[in-house]
C-alpha cells in the first residue's frame, strides 16, 4: 500500500484531492473588501436561519413564516 502523495504549501502537507496548487494561490491573494460579509456558523446550529436572515438584511426583504 503505498501512502499519497501530498501538495507541501509553505511548510504544510495538504491532500491533493482537497486542494490543488492554484485553488491554494487564489486564496493567498485572495483580497477582502471593507464591504464582504462572511457568515460563519458551527454545524447543526441554524446555518440556514442565518444565511436567510442576513438575506433579509441585505436585500430588504420581509421574511414570514410558513
Amino acid at each position: 500500500m503505498s501512502s499519497p502523495e501530498y501538495l507541501r504549501y509553505h511548510g504544510l502537507l495538504l491532500p491533493p484531492e482537497a486542494h490543488s496548487m492554484e485553488s491554494l494561490e487564489y486564496a493567498q491573494n485572495f483580497s477582502v473588501e471593507d464591504t464582504d460579509v462572511f457568515a460563519v456558523t458551527y454545524p447543526k446550529s441554524g446555518t440556514i436561519y442565518s444565511f436567510l436572515y442576513l438575506l433579509s438584511v441585505f436585500s430588504g426583504l420581509q421574511l414570514s413564516p410558513g
